[in-house]
């Protein structure tokens, strides 16, 4: 990934400010893509920590991409939930061993922020210590991981 960046740089194709801006409102499905780019952010949050890999971690979505499971989350009342799932800020990543939240995990913000303040994982840790989960919690936190993303992948010479 980074070396494809690297190739488009070398053109100028991509600066600072408009891989934020691509990044910033961004939406995807869930797969490998939305994986590898959390796990480049997470690396650049964590510093000096052991760095996570495809193989010891999942994706999470932090408000639940099934209906079934809105009930509950009030900071989305009068939202189509929805129009918030599939966004950048809304997914994050959890240890395989963080990932024991069983059939309460999606019952509410506030259980699902118990299980993210004990996570290995940076970027899910900076949930946990949240109030609540709002659309505005979700487009503030995608606009700093878009931050974090291009100091992650920046090109130095």
């Amino acid at each position: 990934f980074a070396g494809f960046l690297r190739q488009c740089d070398a053109d100028r194709v991509l600066e600072d400010s408009r891989f934020i801006e691509s990044l910033e409102f961004a939406r995807r499905k869930r797969g490998p893509k939305v994986r590898q780019l959390l796990l480049g952010i997470n690396r650049e949050l964590q510093g000096d920590a052991e760095a996570l890999n495809e193989d010891g971690c999942t994706l999470e979505h932090v408000l639940p991409e099934s209906e079934e499971h809105w009930e509950g989350w009030t900071g989305f009342e009068g939202e189509d939930c929805s129009d918030w799932i599939d966004r950048l800020g809304n997914f994050s990543l959890l240890g395989r061993s963080d990932n024991r939240g069983g059939a309460r995990f999606n019952r509410s913000f506030e259980e699902k922020a118990r299980i993210y303040r004990r996570s290995i994982v940076a970027m899910s840790q900076r949930i946990g210590d949240l109030d609540d989960w709002t659309p505005e919690e979700i487009t503030r936190r995608q606009r700093e991981m878009a931050e974090v993303a291009a100091r992650a992948w920046a090109f130095e010479d």
